[in-house]
């Protein structure tokens, strides 16, 4: 594709640049009245001087459109030679995926897109108003060249309504896609208070896999709080505190090795809990308790869900308490924070959930009002903490991510804010074909690699952000 260039920070240019040339660029820099008005417009800054530079280069961006041929070739040369943090394509998906397949078939593990919801819309920056047919035309179009780019072990969340749900579904198992899940996700705050029948508050993301079999999909840490573990003992320190988990369980799947007395003489130590207590009492059995799963030997649909050995070590390792009430006596097993049921350390996670509740799209909106002040993009951004969440369910830290329905950029601002968080090495593509790729994403990305708060169209901590070096694709105008 014509119109290649780079985008950089100075952070990734100057000590990278040999010694002899680093004077004459930073006289070129502070007298490139372009570039500075680039930088006035994006980052508020006057004027920027390098006369007292302390070798610490900010982050700020470097197009190679705004630099003087030979700089532009040096710069050019320079970073040829390093792998780009992001890609950018400004086209069409029908012109611009078959490119990057064949340079990226099989190497994408997370791929997030937000097409049209082919609502009937037309004051929307994009078609969004196709027949059923072209919409399930461009879309099987779109996923099987996505199929195609998709690392083995990847996976494909997409953005949909209630309206086009059942044929995204449809079409994407018809190119080959495994069905994984559906999330729902609550889209607003405040109910439209413009619906003519009922307001609607949610839309989907559905998630697909290239094989669900090899798929990948990262546990999220448990919540630890108070509230979920409300138990401690003199392990605090060393096992955290702890819920209670009865001993015995219902199963459909009688064994007869998991069906056993559970015998506790009189006098023997054990611990127990009492009611609106929240630390267990070590007392000495007032008499011989004797448990069977489910209270009855009789019944075959209960069984311990420990050996009867295990249940001595837990003995052993304070790790079950007696309750007793009405009834008679109930056994539990201790759930603790940092220790697993042998009293290994762990990090307690969980699988991800389907509802999103917390990811609506005011905080988009209002993000971006603090970069940009004046938004050009009406088109119902999605939150950049939504993408992360999808973005860390699957991609490895060295991953590449991509969005091929790039809107506003949300996701390279996602991969960049991941990196920023737990040093990764992700790298995104975007694609986009609208008129925003230049007055949105582009200087989104600036922003972001400059500084990663914002206020009011100014950062809050300048200086502060990633960097970055970007490969641009864009049709010369």
């Amino acid at each position: 594709m014509d119109g290649f260039r780079y985008i950089a920070t100075l952070d990734r240019i100057i000590p990278y640049l040999p010694i002899r040339w680093r004077r004459c660029w930073m006289e070129m820099l502070e007298k490139n009245t372009q570039l500075q008005r680039r930088w006035n417009t994006l980052f508020h800054l006057s004027h920027v001087s390098f006369q007292h530079s302390d070798r610490r280069y900010p982050p700020l961006p470097i197009d190679t459109e705004w630099l003087p041929s030979p700089y532009r070739k040096q710069l050019q040369k320079l970073l040829s030679d390093r792998q780009a943090d992001g890609m950018l394509y400004q086209g069409d998906n029908r012109m611009v995926l078959p490119a990057i397949c064949s340079r990226f078939e099989g190497k994408i593990h997370t791929i997030y897109i937000d097409p049209p919801y082919n609502t009937g819309n037309t004051h929307f920056d994009y078609l969004d108003c196709r027949s059923e047919n072209e919409w399930r035309s461009m879309m099987h179009e779109t996923l099987r060249y996505l199929l195609t780019l998709m690392h083995p072990e990847g996976a494909l969340f997409v953005s949909i309504d209630d309206r086009q749900l059942p044929t995204l579904r449809s079409v994407a198992q018809a190119v080959g896609f495994d069905f994984v899940a559906t999330f729902v996700r609550r889209s607003g705050i405040a109910p439209r208070q413009d619906a003519r029948h009922i307001a609607v508050e949610h839309d989907y993301v559905v998630c697909f896999a290239r094989n669900i079999h090899a798929m990948h999909i990262q546990h999220l840490p448990a919540d630890l709080n108070h509230r979920k573990y409300p138990y401690h003992d003199e392990f605090l320190h060393q096992r955290g505190r702890f819920t209670l988990n009865k001993l015995d369980r219902g199963s459909i799947r009688y064994s007869p090795t998991m069906d056993y007395p559970i015998v506790v003489p009189k006098g023997t130590p054990i611990d127990i809990i009492q009611r609106g207590v929240r630390h267990p009492l070590r007392i000495a059995a007032p008499e011989t308790i004797e448990l069977w799963p489910g209270g009855d030997p009789h019944d075959r649909r209960w069984t311990w869900r420990w050996s009867n050995k295990k249940v001595k070590w837990g003995l052993q390792n304070r790790m079950l308490v007696f309750r007793k009430n009405a009834n008679g006596w109930n056994i539990y097993f201790k759930q603790y924070q940092f220790v697993d049921n042998r009293l290994r350390p762990i990090k307690r996670k969980v699988p991800p959930r389907t509802l999103l509740l917390d990811y609506p799209n005011e905080k988009a909106a209002r993000l971006l009002r603090n970069l940009f002040t004046k938004v050009e993009f009406t088109s119902y951004p999605k939150p950049v903490e939504l993408i992360e969440q999808l973005i860390a369910l699957n991609a490895p830290p060295d991953a590449w991510v991509m969005d091929c329905f790039a809107g506003s950029g949300t996701t390279a601002h996602a991969v960049m804010n991941l990196n920023r968080a737990d040093g990764g090495a992700r790298r995104f593509i975007l694609v986009e074909n609208q008129h925003y790729f230049h007055s949105v994403i582009i200087p989104r990305i600036q922003k972001v690699a400059y500084a990663t708060r914002w206020k009011n169209g100014q950062p809050l901590d300048p200086g502060d952000g990633i960097g970055g070096v970007w490969e641009i694709f864009s049709p010369k105008e």
